[in-house]
């Protein structure tokens, strides 16, 4: 496995540095040609996630 910093064994799980794991992923689209439908992909889904994560946020926070 890649050494990290002073040669370093990299930790076993691969998301558990999250930049490292993105450069990885894209680096990874990038090469099989799929970045760009990736990146559409994201663009499509991120306002609906984002309003589940603030209407989850919002009926978590009228329980307290």
């Amino acid at each position: 496995m890649a050494g990290g910093p002073g040669g370093a064994v990299a930790n076993a799980n691969p998301e558990a540095d999250s930049y490292a794991h993105m450069e990885t992923v894209l680096e990874a689209l990038a090469v099989l040609g799929r970045l760009g439908s990736a990146l559409d992909t994201v663009a499509q889904r991120v306002p609906g996630e984002i309003h589940a994560l603030v209407e989850t946020t919002l009926d978590e926070v009228e329980e307290r």
